[in-house]
């Protein structure tokens, strides 16, 4: 319902975000608002401030590092030869990038 004159005023809700998901999973959070006594819009809007995204510092080249191997073993797929010296490399460096990585967590608890 939106109330002319009154778009300023707390807790008016006049916006709409669309979101697509598939049947299975709008079938599971139908049902999982239906167990918590909320509609389906009450439910994911209390999930949603309610839910903590944890950020681990040096991620992202974590996820790089795995991208780069998953690129080079992609580009042989298909091939019977296959560099052994280049994939040995690639899973190196992935490997070292992701021990560092590691190390970093248990140091910094």
């Amino acid at each position: 319902m939106r109330l002319k004159g009154k778009n300023n005023l707390k807790g008016v809700k006049n916006d709409v975000i669309t979101v697509r998901v598939s049947e299975k999973d709008k079938a599971r959070y139908s049902a999982e608002a239906q167990n918590y006594g909320m509609n389906l819009s009450e439910y994911i809007l209390y999930v949603l401030n309610h839910k903590t995204i944890k950020v681990i510092e040096g991620g992202a080249n974590i996820a790089n590092a795995m991208y780069d191997l998953n690129c080079t073993m992609s580009k042989y797929q298909k091939s019977d030869e296959v560099p052994v010296t280049e994939l040995k490399n690639a899973m190196t460096t992935c490997v070292d990038k992701m021990n560092r990585f590691c190390e970093n967590l248990k140091e910094n608890g």
